[in-house]
């Protein structure tokens, strides 16, 4: 059950990560902020607070309207993101052992 979750949450993030592209891309603050805090949700259900705190921080600075801000908080994301998805995977491998 807890592979399947961490699954489920891996492919929505990256869905997610794919709209918070494009909502920067696009200049989009409501959209980038709505992203973040849709996926921000998703981290803290599996327990990533690290990645849940960094979304905090793009969610916020896109409600604020600073988008410069919001753009180096992805950039920060993208390691965050990166990090969580290899503790997520290490302990579905480390589950079935």
């Amino acid at each position: 059950m807890f592979r399947r979750f961490v699954e489920l949450f891996l492919a929505r993030a990256q869905e997610r990560l794919v709209d918070l592209a494009k909502h920067a891309q696009a200049a989009d603050a409501a959209g980038l902020a709505g992203a973040a805090h849709l996926l921000r949700g998703g981290a803290g259900s599996v327990g990533a607070v690290r990645l849940a705190v960094a979304l905090g921080q793009v969610e916020a600075a896109a409600r604020s309207g600073d988008l410069p801000a919001a753009g180096r908080a992805l950039v920060r994301l993208d390691a965050e993101y990166a990090a969580t998805r290899a503790e997520l995977l290490d302990a579905v491998a480390r589950s079935r052992a």
